[in-house]
């Protein structure tokens, strides 16, 4: 089986079967997944928002990260109809306190909004909490792996 480290501020999706995995602190990760063909992705965006005009569409932001991630998947062959997703990270970290200390909430958000437009059902989320959390997503199975020091739950 591949394995793939998802880097902040990118997405990655797959029609083989693949470990992507990616520490989230305040920021949020989107896993998609089509049970009738097995493809899947994610993403790890860092803001809610729009930044200024220089990143253009970058999927540094949820408002682009999360239907560019559709938009991949659906290239790969996913049933656009039939896609599923579960929500992680959004975290109250110390280390962004210049983001201001919402900006976890607001990453959160910015998912289940854009989301529920989209018509794509949240099927699974474990967000907020204090502290960053690995999480490692199968695209086959649709399966996600998360911990907090060692501990399996987050929230």
């Amino acid at each position: 089986m591949d394995s793939f480290y998802l880097l902040p501020g990118k997405l990655a999706a797959f029609k083989k079967e693949t470990i992507v995995s990616t520490l989230l602190g305040s920021c949020v990760a989107v896993a998609l997944h089509d049970p009738s063909t097995g493809i899947g992705g994610l993403n790890h965006y860092l803001l809610s928002e729009s930044g200024p005009e220089k990143d253009g569409n970058s999927p540094r932001y949820g408002i682009y990260a999360i239907p560019m991630l559709v938009q991949e998947c659906v290239r790969l062959g996913a049933n656009r109809q039939m896609l599923q997703a579960k929500i992680y990270g959004g975290a109250n970290v110390t280390g962004v306190a210049a983001l201001g200390p919402l900006i976890g909430k607001k990453n959160i958000q910015i998912a289940e909004d854009l989301l529920k437009s989209l018509g794509i059902p949240i099927v699974d989320k474990d967000v907020g909490g204090g502290t960053a959390r690995t999480i490692k997503f199968n695209t086959a199975t649709f399966s996600v792996i998360h911990q907090c020091g060692g501990i399996k739950t987050c929230g």
